[in-house]
């Protein structure tokens, strides 16, 4: 295993285990990303406390490696697995590793954890729901079909300065990938496994207030042959400190219905900034689809920027109650009725 220092220290280490030991191969490398959670700025990779020399210390209680101090965004773990594989990829002497793990999975060890007693270093969730990093691993691991993806369709809403550029990264397993903004296109771009970040499928834009609409096309040669498309939310009004949950609800195909909760400031605006616990509580009406150790499965369950869910069933001609609370907000309700 490895998950002490920075990962852009992987050579080094990998390097220094190649001159140590006569074989090598990693066998365990990863980290946790809980789903929707994001951040303009993942976890500074250079902050000072960290190990420098690539070795795991034996008592992690004592260590201040990014293990410990990790932000458990998705966008955080993508950069860390599209560098580890940026780089093993052009390395010929380097025989081969294996990430931990491909799926999610339950452990008693861990109640702290964002989905309490759930280890989240899957590529994908206990729901087979892809990650952002599965999409990583599929540009660099796959030929064909040819996709695009955009990173990221759970990160829908997006803060910054009005003009500030914005990085926008599309992992494809295309040649050449175009990306448009709004109707405009950024330039079309040469896939380069040598490139950081995604191979070189990467832009700096300007968003505009309020919706967004991002198209990525891929191209084999000049024939467009797959294209993926996201729209999202942009402000330059940044949320003050959160101070309720707001509840809404929407009924499912299968005639559940998805209880949504958003962090609030004062004046009604989603703190996308904050990923504090929500606790979900059934007080008539119905029963939760729950302990299933998903994003929308779990009734204790930290937010992935301001927003967490739940699925409620509720009992034909009763009057269904749901309260979400936590340490710091008074409970907020909603009521679902036939």
């Amino acid at each position: 295993g490895w998950y002490s220092d920075v990962y852009k220290n992987y050579e080094k280490t990998l390097t220094k285990a190649r001159d140590t030991y006569k074989r090598l191969f990693h066998a365990e490398y990863g980290g946790d990303s809980h789903i929707g959670r994001h951040s303009e700025v993942p976890i500074d990779v250079y902050r000072k406390g960290t190990t420098t020399g690539g070795d795991e210390p034996i008592n992690k209680i004592k260590s201040s490696s990014i293990a410990n101090i990790g932000d458990w965004s998705e966008s955080y773990i993508v950069d860390l697995f599209d560098w580890y594989l940026h780089l093993t990829e052009n390395l010929d002497w380097f025989t081969g590793s294996a990430q931990w793990i491909f799926r999610d999975f339950t452990t008693p060890l861990r109640p702290e954890n964002p989905i309490p007693y759930v280890n989240e270093k899957g590529l994908i969730d206990m729901n087979n729901n892809p990650k952002d990093a599965y999409y990583v691993f599929k540009s660099y691991w796959t030929t064909n079909p040819k996709f695009c993806y955009i990173e990221s369709h759970t990160w829908l809403e997006r803060y910054g300065a009005a003009n500030a550029k914005k990085e926008v990264n599309v992992f494809s397993n295309c040649l050449e990938v175009e990306l448009i903004i709004n109707g405009v296109s950024q330039g079309r771009l040469t896939r380069d496994s040598k490139k950081f970040p995604a191979a070189g499928l990467s832009w700096q834009v300007n968003f505009v207030e309020g919706e967004n609409q991002i198209q990525a096309i891929g191209y084999d040669g000049d024939k467009k042959v797959t294209e993926d498309n996201l729209k999202i939310s942009y402000t330059t009004k940044k949320n003050d400190t959160p101070e309720n949950f707001a509840l809404s609800q929407s009924r499912m195909k299968d005639g559940n219905y998805l209880i949504t909760a958003y962090a609030v400031d004062k004046n009604g605006k989603h703190c996308i900034d904050f990923n504090g616990r929500v606790y979900f509580t059934v007080l008539s009406g119905g029963k939760f689809l729950e302990n299933l150790g998903t994003s929308f499965g779990s009734s204790v369950i930290e937010m992935a920027n301001g927003k967490a869910q739940i699925i409620f069933k509720h009992f034909p001609f009763q009057k269904g109650v749901i309260e979400a609370r936590n340490q710091d907000f008074k409970g907020a309700y909603i009521t679902v009725e036939n």
